[in-house]
């Protein structure tokens, strides 16, 4: 792909917009925080830079630009990052065969759950007469199921794999789909005579399937899911938000069912501000998801044991994360499907309209076998976990209030908790070196990439103590290309080693150092110049005067003198 079309579409793509399409962000200073998702983050250690379009998280060390974090957090090529980034903006690519022949296996893991999912959805229409019958019956219509690609597993096992093979999909990627089983005889389907609900990522693309018996007297589980892959982890995804997403920034608040079908009966009766959790209780991963939409979480967990379990941990969750949970819940044995057969759209109207807040739920559950006292300390273990000291204040009121407890008492508690159980703080990022010269020339340089050439003709690789930065000087005057960065985002592309990259990020977000980049030069000359200096001195210790060594320390001396006498004089005994 030509360079300047990267280069439009790197222009084209604010990474601030980028970004928060993926992980909210706050503006901080001239730049923007938020959690970082390449590692267990509770604390917003990830920095965006809006003006350098870079990114940088101080505790797992990754950043680069916008190519950067799309290629890392979807797990894909950088010239898969570029196209995706193409189409974000209407900016069209041309394949060639060899961007073909480069695709990543989640590229083909992709392509063969689309081939996949067109099996089902044609299986459906062909012979799913029984099948429609079964979804009319849960209050699906035809037209549902066709918005969200419902399908079906014909009772075959070998119907799919027969179908991929005819497409010349390659062995390891039809091994590592998930979609098949082995046995002595080979490979069969693992989804058979079943309803085939596809599991879409927040974009649309499908990453995972679930399957669900049409009658209870099959063979196998319930449910069978796919399991993990490169696409998809359990608790990663919300079923149905890549359809409700907007309609939840719209109304301010989701609302969180557990299964497939519930999804779709809330969905059906226009309740299409739902997602589904696809198991019990929320993970952090899901809420995060969640929380980009609307910081506002509505609970409509099954009414068992289990489900209000659920929602308690859930809640639990919401706190440590700054969301605001409420409950929705529903008579005992009932869930969202039931009580709409039952009771209509207007009841369940009713109880969304008047939700119990998470506390109260807390307070007020007989879930929970335990004391006030405890329930509250139960909190005060999620309110200690919370990093935004606003946010942590208003829980404490909140549970002041509620439970009808002084907020002293209760602040006092969360504080002292903290002090005996301190989180250590681990960091697997770079640490900038001690040759603090070194790190000022590359502040300087990447702040001011015209200035590159100029400053690579001056010094050369001897130079440099610091062994990765010793790399990366090496790998400027290397290749001619480094003539052509002019700007911070190029800078970053320019290094393909990971620790590179993260280091230049870093320095990049440093911005000017604050010394004159003459002294900063003339300091790396003096400090070579006495390091050569003391090898020639040890090995007039071990050889002796000779005219050689002599010569060679008169030399230095009097390189040292004409950059700086003042400074050096210490350095001629």
């Amino acid at each position: 792909m030509d360079n300047s079309l990267i280069e439009q579409i790197r222009e084209s793509n604010n990474i601030v917009d980028v970004i928060s399409a993926y992980v909210p962000l706050k503006r901080s200073g001239t730049n923007y925080k938020g959690l970082c998702p390449f590692h267990d983050d509770r604390n917003p250690s990830m920095m965006v830079s809006e003006q350098k379009q870079i990114f940088k998280c101080f505790v797992c060390g990754k950043g680069g630009n916008v190519f950067t974090f799309v290629q890392e957090y979807e797990k894909i090529t950088f010239m898969e990052a570029v196209k995706k980034l193409a189409q974000r903006v209407g900016i069209t690519v041309k394949e060639t065969s060899g961007d073909k022949r480069a695709e990543s296996k989640k590229t083909k893991l992709i392509n063969i759950y689309r081939l996949a999912n067109e099996y089902f959805v044609n299986n459906l229409k062909e012979y799913g007469d029984g099948v429609y019958k079964y979804l009319n019956n849960r209050g699906i219509s035809p037209e549902l199921a066709n918005k969200v690609e419902i399908g079906y597993a014909l009772d075959s096992f070998t119907g799919l794999l027969n179908q991929v093979k005819r497409e010349d999909i390659p062995e390891e990627i039809i091994t590592d789909s998930g979609l098949f089983k082995d046995s002595n005889k080979g490979k069969y389907d693992a989804f058979r005579n079943r309803l085939m609900f596809p599991i879409h990522s927040y974009t649309g693309q499908i990453v995972a399937f679930g399957g669900r018996q049409l009658e209870d007297s099959d063979i196998g589980g319930k449910y069978i899911n796919s399991p993990t892959t490169e696409l998809y982890t359990k608790g990663n995804e919300l079923y149905g938000l890549f359809l409700t997403k907007y309609e939840i920034a719209k109304t301010n608040y989701g609302i969180v069912c557990e299964g497939y079908l519930d999804f779709l009966r809330l969905y059906s009766s226009g309740f299409t501000n739902c997602v589904a959790a696809l198991g019990t209780a929320l993970t952090e991963k899901q809420l995060s998801l969640l929380s980009r939409y609307s910081k506002n979480v509505y609970f409509l967990f099954d009414g068992d044991e289990a489900g209000r379990k659920a929602t308690i941990s859930s809640g639990l969750k919401c706190i440590e994360l700054g969301l605001t949970a409420k409950v929705i819940p529903l008579p005992q044995g009932e869930d969202p499907d039931s009580i709409l057969l039952k009771e209509g759209k207007e009841f369940l109207q009713k109880l969304i309209d008047q939700p119990v807040p998470f506390l109260r739920f807390v307070k007020e559950t007989k879930i929970l076998a335990a004391e006030n006292k405890d329930k509250i300390k139960l909190l005060l273990e999620s309110v200690g976990k919370v990093s935004d000291l606003i946010d942590r204040e208003m829980i404490i009121k909140n549970i002041s209030e509620e439970f009808g407890i002084n907020e002293n008492s209760l602040k006092a508690t969360v504080n002292q908790r903290q002090q005996v159980v301190q989180r250590p703080k681990t960091s697997t990022g770079f640490t900038l070196s001690q040759h603090s010269e070194e790190k000022e020339l590359f502040q300087f340089m990447f702040n001011n990439p015209e200035e590159l050439k100029n400053i690579c003709e001056i010094l050369n690789s001897d130079y440099f103590f610091d062994v990765n930065y010793k790399k990366m000087f090496n790998t400027l005057t290397e290749n001619e290309g480094f003539l052509n960065l002019f700007t911070h985002s190029q800078i970053i592309d320019f290094f393909k080693e990971e620790s590179l990259k993260n280091i230049a990020v870093e320095l990049v977000l440093l911005g000017q150092p604050q010394r004159d980049i003459l002294h900063i030069i003339k300091d790396m000359k003096l400090r070579k110049l006495k390091n050569d200096l003391n090898v020639v001195n040890k090995e007039i210790q071990i050889e002796g005067f000779t005219t050689e060594l002599l010569e060679k320390k008169q030399n230095i001396k009097n390189e040292i003198l004409r950059l700086d006498t003042a400074i050096v004089s210490n350095l001629l005994t």
